[in-house]
């Protein structure tokens, strides 16, 4: 999978979860510990903007918000909150009259023909930006969440129990916020190999653990889950 080296000096810091146990050889652990140090502030920020509804507005209500630090570059962030059934302006603002109609919308937004209509729409934003790469790492998320779904399948693991894979049966892989928050990592820049993952409860803002698709998900990534 991800290709990683153990990361000593970052389990001396108390700050690294145990699911992430290594970094690519180019790594230098003080970065590492840099983008695990950086995530909570980003994302209590970004959380408390989304829900004074300064972000987003105050109709919109996402249960999760989660942050994506590229530890190479950490100003290639990314950001995202729950829910592909209704409207999700962290994604991308859109009014459809179904949850179906949402859902595929939004897993839409994971192709590399968004990327193509992206480009298109915001040339001067993506001229600096490459988008093979960006492409790439793209589909690296998609086989992430197919692997989930696999896994599901094999478990015989269903949404709403006779629907979709989904190791959880209220709520679809690609609900979750870490996938948008890692997407958008993506759509700055940033490597899904090098990624620093965090999540917070958005009414409590307390650390939101991986839920059972998650943990599948993204069990290789770096977490900043203390």
């Amino acid at each position: 999978m991800l290709g990683f080296l153990f990361l000593i000096a970052l389990l001396a810091v108390g700050q690294q979860d145990a699911s992430a146990e290594k970094v690519r050889p180019e790594f230098h652990a003080e970065k590492v510990e840099d983008a695990v140090s950086i995530a909570p502030k980003l994302l209590d920020s970004y959380t408390k903007s989304v829900n004074i509804g300064e972000k987003y507005g105050l109709d919109f209500k996402p249960s999760v918000t989660s942050v994506a630090v590229d530890a190479t570059d950490t100003s290639r962030v990314g950001f995202g909150c729950s829910g592909i059934y209704r409207n999700n302006p962290s994604i991308e603002s859109k009014e459809f009259s179904s949850a179906s109609e949402y859902v595929e919308f939004y897993r839409s937004a994971l192709t590399d023909e968004y990327i193509d209509e992206l480009v298109a729409s915001k040339p001067s934003y993506f001229a600096e930006k490459n988008i093979d790469s960006m492409k790439t790492e793209m589909g690296k998320l998609r086989i992430l969440i197919q692997k989930t779904k696999d896994v599901a399948t094999s478990k015989n693991k269903y949404y709403n129990d006779n629907s979709e894979p989904s190791m959880q049966k209220n709520w679809l892989v690609e609900n979750c916020a870490e996938v948008w928050a890692v997407r958008d990592a993506i759509l700055q820049g940033g490597k899904i190999d090098n990624v620093v993952l965090r999540s917070v409860n958005v009414e409590t803002g307390s650390v939101k653990p991986f839920c059972k698709n998650c943990k599948i998900t993204f069990k290789d990534f770096i977490t900043s889950m203390k």
